[in-house]
């Protein structure tokens, strides 16, 4: 008899550890979610807000090389062809458009980028300031007059890669009329809603009184075809 109620004592000896070591299993999990907060949506929300702001740079840029072009030289007649050197460019030329300013009123003149390697110029000009960038549209030269290398020189290259006023507005038409495609091109959560708002465009559904918005703004340097550039705010909301 003895022995027996040795045996229940240490039977309930092991219910009573079973017992606590799940009150400290319970005690150690309710000690993680409240300290790390692994759901934490603000945390989530914000790590969203740049995703979103990365894959929006990714759809919305464009690349523009800017340089200056001189031709003080009695060969230059008013329809004239000048060879681009080797690798000049870093940034890759991906659509053969150019937009050409006389550098002396700024006024736009009639460019043709041929081949990404030769440009044909209509003006006749000393110096000119040439821009390259799918943005832009340029014309359709009749055949130019080939300038001889040592006839002409080129300044610094400024280049970078731009958001492009362009694709915004396509974007823009997007968010509205195929919403659900557009956060597929974005790589954007299907289970989320976003608004992309700036001066230029407002990308914005409406967000539910009881949604928890979470924003950030960004400043992005906008191209327009006209070869303008402006700097601008872009406010990105996830909810």
């Amino acid at each position: 008899m003895l022995k027996r109620g040795l045996n229940k004592d240490k039977e309930g000896a092991g219910h009573i550890e079973m017992v606590m070591s799940f009150i400290l299993f319970l005690v150690f999990v309710s000690f993680l979610l409240l300290v790390v907060r692994p759901y934490d949506t603000n945390v989530l929300s914000g790590s969203v807000v740049s995703s979103l702001h990365n894959s929006f740079r990714e759809q919305a840029y464009t690349n523009l090389s800017e340089i200056f072009l001189s031709t003080d030289s009695p060969a230059v007649t008013d329809c004239f062809l000048i060879e681009f050197p080797y690798n000049l460019f870093k940034l890759a030329i991906v659509k053969d458009t150019s937009l050409v300013k006389d550098v002396s009123n700024d006024n736009v003149v009639d460019s043709d980028l041929k081949s990404k390697a030769s440009l044909g110029i209509d003006g006749g000009k000393a110096g000119y300031k040439v821009y390259i960038s799918p943005e832009f549209n340029d014309s359709s030269l009749d055949p130019c007059t080939p300038l001889e290398p040592g006839s002409y020189v080129f300044g610094s290259i400024l280049e970078e890669q731009i958001i492009s006023n362009e694709t915004l507005w396509e974007m823009n038409q997007s968010y509205y009329n195929d919403y659900d495609n557009l956060k597929i091109k974005l790589n954007f959560p299907a289970g989320l809603d976003f608004a992309i708002v700036s001066n230029l465009v407002t990308m914005k559904k409406v967000i539910p009184d009881t949604a928890e918005v979470n924003s950030r703004t960004y400043l992005e340097r906008v191209l327009f075809k006209d070869g303008s550039v402006i700097n601008e705010k872009f406010t990105i909301m996830v909810w």
